[in-house]
């Protein structure tokens, strides 16, 4: 087998790591009760060599991965983390609690899924009906392919406990904001509720946040795990007028523009709707591959969003000249044409030249 790395180039760079404490919480143990930690979170910084006036980036997994995904490509390419580093911004990279150097532990998070394997690794980023135009993915998928073996390696169960999970990543990367200062939120997939909630809890430190095919659409249905209760999270977001349960939402089965691949309803507030009130000054751009099928389910979500009154808004690749891409694409080989068009989003959002402002810091 030959191994899915390339020699790094050397970098003239400043990075670390530091931890996100979690929450204290007894646990009954065999030796009896005793005050550990649940939710902590791991995170890894780079930045240039010189200071910079470029807004932070922070970077937040999808599923059951971890923040590896976006530092290499499974075949050993730059990861959108070092390209953001080298276009000038400091990237902070967040494992998720319970999610790789995050320690997680089914006593104090709950059970899991089934560990995460071959096939639910090519059904997620590469279904094999679409092989003759995934031209995104040109690598072998069963065991003994280094570039899946990469990506199956770094994946885990998802817990079952998804409200918990989302209020404690949320609350992970509001610990993070107040140590940088103002940022832009990026996340894929299952990151998406972290991205909501964080922005939820510190609206004013969130420049802008991309979404890469993330979570969705409003109030979905996750089977085993439970539901996003409170509309693109499980856990709890800012409603204006308030409400104490997720329960008070009053919601309405809409028809939707066109079938959707996926099966997923647009579900939408019984009018006249709460706003997200915390996060209306935030930009969400929901960026959508074109051979995943998840981009009616993206549409879905901005519609939900727009109700809400928040400035979002759904971009395809695909229209942007990046085709043959799946739920993947910030690893695949696109990966550098796809970050270029998020960040060209992020410009327009940002006029002032996502400059940073006083008050965050490298730690």
């Amino acid at each position: 087998m030959t191994a899915p790395h390339r020699e790094a180039e050397p970098r003239n760079t400043r990075r670390g790591f530091f931890w996100l404490p979690g929450e204290v919480v007894e646990h009954a143990g065999a030796s009896g009760r005793t005050a550990v930690q649940r939710g902590q979170a791991f995170v890894a910084w780079e930045a240039p060599a010189e200071e910079t006036e470029l807004l932070p980036v922070v970077l937040i997994h999808g599923g059951g991965g971890q923040g590896t995904e976006w530092m290499r490509t499974p075949d050993g390419r730059p990861g959108w983390a070092p390209l953001l580093v080298d276009r000038g911004h400091p990237v902070y990279v967040l494992d998720r609690p319970g999610f790789g150097r995050s320690p997680g532990d089914p006593q104090l998070y709950g059970p899991t899924t089934e560990p995460f394997g071959y096939a639910a690794a090519s059904a997620l980023f590469a279904p094999a009906q679409k092989a003759d135009r995934h031209t995104g993915w040109p690598w072998p998928l069963g065991p003994g392919s280094p570039e899946m073996d990469a990506v199956v390696a770094a994946s885990a169960p998802l817990y079952l406990d998804t409200a918990l999970m989302n209020r404690l990543d949320g609350e992970r990367v509001a610990d993070l904001l107040d140590i940088i200062g103002r940022s832009i939120l990026i996340a894929a997939s299952a990151g998406g509720p972290a991205a909501y909630r964080g922005a939820d809890l510190r609206p004013e430190l969130v420049a802008a946040f991309a979404g890469v095919e993330t979570l969705g659409p409003a109030f979905k249905d996750l089977g085993p795990r439970g539901t996003l209760s409170w509309g693109m999270a499980a856990a709890a977001l800012g409603y204006e007028p308030p409400v104490s349960s997720p329960d008070e939402l009053s919601r309405v089965v809409a028809a939707g523009p066109e079938q959707n691949p996926a099966g997923n309803p647009l579900v939408l507030q019984l009018e006249p709707a709460r706003t997200l009130a915390r996060l209306r000054e935030v930009p969400v751009g929901i960026f959508s591959t074109d051979l995943s099928d998840r981009h009616v389910d993206d549409a879905y979500t901005v519609a939900f969003l727009r109700q809400a009154g928040v400035d979002a808004q759904q971009l395809r690749f695909a229209e942007h000249g990046v085709t043959g891409s799946s739920h993947g694409i910030m690893f695949e080989t696109g990966n550098v044409q796809a970050l270029e068009i998020v960040l060209g989003w992020l410009r327009e959002k940002l006029p002032e030249g996502v400059a940073r402002p006083k008050g965050g810091r490298t730690p």
